[in-house]
């Protein structure tokens, strides 16, 4: 079942063991400007490309749902312009670089939560094709297996001055990366951000 909350439209589904049942039973919506749509604890391996074609949401929440795999063209269609808010917590997504295509061709987002998904890497380039590279305002990764080597380059390389993975991200404000295993993040790793990044 989805309940929905009205003024904003809100739709929480909670177990609803796939994600065409919780589309199915979200249908009703589908017209209209939706501010969150929440798919929580419902069996979703994989996001399908196509996934949410026709729909205009805002708020996008995946949680706990065993994501961990992101199909190219998975946000196709409205969400491409409409999705400014994007949290995949709680999954499986280990592989972020491989799974960052679809990501990569969101515009508007301004939030990414990608806490608790065992990512291990972040490669140097992932968000150089990030077309939201300008408006993303926060970044979480909290609770992954991040360690001081998880970067591309070692944050040693970062702090005699290559380029860092989060470089293209010119106006974050906020990154969380606690609970992670990092023994310290050098300044110049987050040298683009010194103005906008609150700590």
């Amino acid at each position: 079942m989805c309940p929905s909350i009205y003024e904003p439209i809100a739709i929480i589904c909670e177990k609803a063991g796939s994600l065409e049942n919780a589309l199915r039973a979200a249908q009703p919506a589908r017209h209209l400007s939706i501010d969150s749509l929440s798919i929580l604890d419902t069996a979703l391996p994989s996001l399908p490309s196509n996934a949410f074609y026709g729909w205009t949401i805002l708020r996008l929440v995946l949680n706990r749902n065993t994501l961990s795999h992101v199909l190219d063209g998975a946000f196709n269609g409205n969400l491409v312009d409409s999705l400014v808010e994007l949290d995949l917590s709680e999954n499986s997504l280990s592989q972020i670089g491989t799974q960052f295509s679809s990501l990569s061709q969101l515009r508007n987002l301004r939030k990414l939560y990608l806490n608790k998904n065992g990512i291990s890497q972040l490669p140097t380039n992932l968000f150089a094709e990030f077309l939201s590279r300008e408006t993303l305002l926060k970044l979480e990764l909290r609770a992954n297996h991040l360690t001081d080597q998880s970067f591309g380059t070692t944050l040693q390389q970062n702090n005699e001055g290559s380029s860092s993975v989060f470089s293209p991200l010119k106006n974050l404000q906020e990154l969380s990366l606690e609970t992670n295993q990092l023994t310290m993040i050098p300044s110049s790793a987050l040298s683009v951000q010194k103005e906008t990044l609150k700590i």
